[in-house]
This record gives C-alpha cells, sequence and structure tokens, in this order.
C-alpha cells in the first residue's frame, strides 16, 4: 500500500463519522508537528473531538500528544534541524510535509516573535542549571525559528506550484 493511499484511507475513515474537515485538520496537525519537530504522531496519538452530550463526532483534535518535540530527547547535542523523523505516514518529517495539500490557511506571519515567548517559558520551567539552561534555551529558540523559516520555504513554494 502506498503512503498517499494509506493517509487518505485514514482521512476516509475518519470522515466516515461525519467529519467533514478531516484532511484540513490532519494537515494542521502534520503543520504543526513540522514546526515542532514532533517525532511521535502515531496512529494513536490522533484525537477525535465528541460533543459530551449527544457524543455526535466533532471534529480532529487540533493537537494531541505533542510531548516528544523539541529534541527533547537531543539535548545536550544540538538538534539537527533538517533531517526529523516523522510518523506515521513517512519517516521523515521532510518527506512526510509534502502530503499537506492546501496551506491557504497558514499564516507564518502570526509567528513572528514566538521564540521571545518560548524562551520565556523555557526559563521558567527548568530546573537545569543556568549555564546549561541559557545554552539549551538559545539553541531551541534558534531551532523553533528555524523550522518555521523552513516552512514558509516549503509554503512559498506549494504556493508557487499552485497559483490561484
Amino acid at each position: 500500500m502506498s503512503h498517499f493511499s494509506t493517509i487518505g484511507h485514514f482521512v476516509a475513515k475518519i470522515e466516515e463519522f461525519g467529519i467533514k474537515d478531516a484532511r484540513k485538520r490532519i494537515d494542521m496537525m502534520l503543520v504543526l508537528d513540522y514546526i515542532i519537530a514532533n517525532t511521535d504522531r502515531h496512529y494513536n496519538n490522533f484525537g477525535l473531538i465528541r460533543n459530551a452530550d449527544t457524543l455526535e463526532w466533532l471534529s480532529v483534535a487540533p493537537i494531541y500528544d505533542s510531548g516528544t518535540s523539541m529534541w527533547c530527547r537531543d539535548f545536550p547535542t544540538a538538534p539537527n534541524l533538517v533531517r526529523v523523523e516523522g510518523k506515521p505516514f513517512r519517516s521523515t518529517q521532510e518527506m512526510q510535509i509534502k502530503f499537506v495539500k492546501d496551506l491557504s490557511w497558514l499564516d507564518l506571519d502570526t509567528l513572528d516573535g514566538i521564540e521571545d515567548e518560548y524562551a520565556e517559558i523555557l526559563s521558567a520551567s527548568s530546573s537545569l542549571p543556568p549555564e546549561i539552561n541559557l545554552n539549551r534555551n538559545k539553541a531551541l529558540c534558534s531551532a523553533l525559528r528555524t523550522r518555521i523559516n523552513m516552512m514558509r520555504i516549503i509554503a512559498d513554494k506549494k504556493a508557487d506550484r499552485n497559483p490561484k
């Protein structure tokens, strides 16, 4: 079975629950996984939202279990920004992000300055010694900005291939 039919089959199964925007929601999750370098998006790490009263299926969860992201297992070594493991549709995120069909919803300008907020969160939540924490935080914030810029290049290429 090809990877394209795998993602298509997965989306089709979600749509059987009446969730009409399943492909867009999966695409959004794959983009976020790409940006934050989430390496653990296996089939048990997708969630669906239901109405608690009626049990009606409503949507794909916007994000679900992204705890294995931002090179959490790679430090103190420098993160590999280009080759990041991907799941479940391809072995790397660089290959997997190619499955995203439509990026018209994506506005990466809204992430301008996100690395400053991220630095504050990292600093406030770390139990590492300050000298290690500072270097680690700088590397992570730089990596986040790099991944956003890499996503921008991908989005621009996709827009050039699919002009409106």
